[in-house]
């Protein structure tokens, strides 16, 4: 009689079916690592266009509270106004907001592209006088984000001074 020997281990179909399963678990943490990763980089971006609107909001607005009677020049797509005896302008050019303060050179104000091509104007004379609305539209791949934000210059509202 002969006897039968025993083999260890696994049969080609059961590597087969072991790999197949791996392979799906692979595949399943792969596209959850991308549908994160593209999900990060959104809201990086978000996250940069929040701040850039924050600088941009405390900046511009307070220095147009603070701004000279009768000193705010508004343009299309720039304007001017006095500050301390201090000429500063603001212009977009290339799809970023410039400062100039004097003489000096023109400094980036924000880092994500501001879409403005003059409608609206980037600042525009509001209702009452020494009020005035900041137009600002940015990009977001694509889809542009408006937003106006209303500023009432201090010294016209708290003292006697004509403003216009």
């Amino acid at each position: 009689m002969m006897s039968t020997k025993q083999q260890a281990g696994f049969s080609l179909i059961e590597l087969m079916v072991a790999l197949v399963i791996g392979l799906v678990i692979m595949l399943a943490a792969g596209t959850t690592f991308l549908t994160i990763q593209r999900g990060m980089t959104r809201v990086n971006e978000l996250a940069g266009q929040q701040s850039d609107l924050l600088f941009v909001t405390d900046t511009l607005l307070n220095e147009l509270r603070e701004a000279e009677p009768g000193t705010v020049q508004p343009g299309d797509d720039s304007f001017s106004l006095m500050l301390s005896s201090e000429q500063i302008s603001y212009s977009i050019s290339n799809n970023t907001i410039f400062r100039k303060v004097g003489t000096g050179s023109k400094e980036p104000v924000t880092t994500q592209p501001v879409n403005m091509s003059g409608e609206p104007p980037l600042l525009e004379s509001g209702a009452l006088p020494g009020t005035w609305r900041l137009n600002l539209v940015f990009d977001d791949n694509g889809e542009e984000r408006h937003y106006s934000l209303i500023a009432t210059q201090r010294n016209c509202i708290f003292s006697e001074v004509t403003c216009s």
